[in-house]
């Protein structure tokens, strides 16, 4: 179904990192945890090393919720939840393991008036993004609870009215 401004109504997941560096990881297993979930009328997808791809998956898809790694100096495997329409990602917060990462694409869709209509992002604070590592138990632990607050996001008007759960990084 097509809604306002041409967006499908077909809400799309989106995990970005590198499995091969520790709790960067993190937003692929989230949102594998959600793709497990089955949820009516979401997509799921995984980035790993060029999020510029970003701009193509997220055309005409509403809402959209970016899940990835954070370093903003919170305790390992806490949530950070902004709304990107309303909020920029700083570049800081983001682990990202490449040159050109998530906050870049973001900065670069909205230059381009290439935003979905809705993006949130749901960060998860790392711990080791260690070459081969696993994701540490404290990452794994916050997991969970970021599926959940992912599938609550996708929940008809809640991407709409709620409030980021915390202030943004930085």
């Amino acid at each position: 179904m097509t809604g306002s401004a041409g967006a499908t109504d077909v809400a799309l997941v989106v995990g970005v990192g590198n499995p091969d560096r520790g709790d960067d990881g993190v937003g692929r297993a989230v949102a594998a945890l959600v793709r497990g979930r089955a949820l009516p009328g979401v997509e799921v997808a995984e980035v790993r090393a060029d999020p510029t791809v970003l701009l193509d998956l997220w055309e005409d898809r509403h809402p959209v919720v970016l899940v990835d790694a954070v370093c903003s100096g919170a305790s390992a495997g806490a949530l950070v939840e902004l709304d990107l329409r309303r909020h920029r990602l700083p570049r800081t917060a983001i682990a990202s393991t490449h040159g050109f990462g998530v906050a870049e694409v973001v900065e670069l869709g909205r230059a381009l008036g290439r935003l979905p209509a809705a993006l949130v992002f749901v960060g998860v604070e790392l711990g080791d993004v260690g070459l081969g590592a696993p994701i540490s138990a404290q990452v794994l632990a916050g997991m969970t609870e970021a599926a959940n607050r992912v599938a609550a996001l996708l929940r008809p008007a809640t991407i709409r009215s709620s409030p980021p759960r915390c202030s943004p990084p930085g």
